[in-house]
């Protein structure tokens, strides 16, 4: 029987939610309440936030409830998460630390030595959603708990806080015995980037746990301190292909051109995904001794190794590398021909233009369009009629970057007199 006192627009958005299959119309009829029908709506955002099948469906619902604020909806919550078992009560918390009130946070402070430990685990993720500096004293005893998962909670918590006054404290549990929590303690501290954390994270790459020596080295390539240099490297030689590829990812963040010559050994002896981690790596460190190193790679049978060996020649912008560029703009693929168009601009070179434009009527969008932004950044004046053309291209980020385009070869003045269309100059401006 129809509820009399919603309108026929608000029992739609009830079947929606509670009845459609598809996750993403369920998503887009929770993301329409507001305060304008939540008082009709209630009780269905807390059943979807609740009871829903999909987690983006649930998280969806509760940063609604989050938003509206709703006192029937905070209460019946509350409410829940106070008398229901255990996966109720864990979702309840999560949808409290959306609403993060005074009497929710009062709810989830109370309940933090709470029996169940999925609970607890969940309340301290719940409390991490409020920003309230009153919270950090209780993330700091959460790493006592007796339960890996509050622990890790909590140290995920002081990351995202991300105060250099909590480094010491989270230090002294880079010991903990458990390797997920270890791995969370580790990430806060990449997260923080503070460099006191250096030497006290390189003790921690010989753990037996191959996923927390992953982090150490991600970590270490996120702090950048060069002191880091000669632990990470040693990274490429772990027993685990994770972890080498997280050293070479580090390696790269930290820009030291000692790493040059290990970084070049992986590109003869590895399989594709060590060489294109390698491959990046030598993109950012951006040594020219590396290009014909990289040069090969572009004939790759991997396309990830090709794609990534084009993006390493853009940032390198050695001029060597040119014509294999200009080569790969006819590739039979439309990847490889936006990227190398892209690679071109990056470069610099006018004995790219000619091929450039030609890429200005390819068929594929992305090629037209990284194709007019390189043209753009070489500063081809010859360009300029057959870029203008694509100012009434059916793409509108084609249209964009032909104007960006225009704007770099042309001066203010030249500008105007290049437009000569003022409808066409503001849709491209959009």
């Amino acid at each position: 029987m129809k509820d009399e006192g919603k309108s026929g627009d608000e029992d739609d958005l009830e079947k929606i939610i509670l009845e459609d299959e598809d996750i993403e119309n369920r998503i887009d009829a929770i993301n329409t309440i507001d305060n304008n029908n939540i008082d009709d709506l209630w009780k269905v955002l807390k059943k979807a936030a609740l009871l829903d099948r999909n987690d983006r469906v649930r998280w969806a619902a509760a940063k609604a409830i989050g938003k509206v604020g709703n006192e029937k909806i905070i209460n019946a919550v509350i409410h829940d998460f106070k008398k229901g078992g255990t996966v109720l009560r864990k979702r309840a918390a999560s949808i409290l630390g959306q609403i993060g009130t005074r009497e929710v946070k009062k709810t989830l402070v109370e309940n933090i030595d709470d029996d169940d430990p999925e609970v607890r685990a969940q309340i301290v993720d719940a409390l991490s959603e409020i920003e309230d500096e009153d919270i950090v004293s209780i993330f700091k005893e959460a790493l006592e708990d007796e339960n890996p998962k509050v622990r890790s909670n909590a140290a995920q918590a002081l990351g995202e806080i991300g105060s250099e006054e909590h480094l010491d404290h989270l230090i002294k549990y880079l010991e903990d015995d458990e390797p997920t929590v270890r791995g969370m303690v580790v990430w806060s501290l990449g997260e923080i980037g503070d460099k006191i954390a250096v030497q006290p994270l390189l003790k921690l790459l010989q753990d037996p746990n191959a996923d927390v020596r992953c982090m150490v080295i991600w970590a270490l390539g996120e702090i950048g301190d060069d002191r880091a240099i000669e632990g990470v490297t040693e990274g490429l030689y772990d027993e685990e292909e994770s972890v080498k590829e997280a050293a070479i990812e580090a390696l790269g963040k930290l820009g030291d051109k000692r790493a040059v010559f290990e970084l070049l050994r992986r590109l003869k002896h590895e399989g594709p995904d060590i060489k294109k981690g390698a491959i990046d790596a030598l993109g950012y460190l951006k040594d020219e001794k590396a290009v014909k190193y990289i040069r090969p790679a572009l004939s790759d049978e991997d396309l990830y190794v090709r794609k990534y060996a084009i993006f390493a020649l853009g940032r390198i912008r050695n001029e060597k590398c040119v014509y294999d560029l200009i080569r790969l703009l006819y590739s039979d693929n439309p990847e490889i021909r936006s990227i190398s168009a892209w690679a071109l601009g990056e470069i610099g070179s006018d004995e790219a233009c000619d091929d450039l434009i030609q890429c200005l009527n390819d068929k594929d969008k992305k090629t037209r369009r990284d194709a007019a932004l390189a043209l753009g950044k070489i500063g081809c004046r010859r360009a300029v009629d057959d870029i203008k053309q694509l100012l009434n291209d059916e793409d509108r980020w084609v249209r964009k970057f032909a104007m960006d385009a225009l704007k770099m070869i042309s001066t203010e003045g030249e500008l105007s007199e290049i437009i000569d269309d003022e409808d066409v100059l503001e849709d491209s401006e959009d």
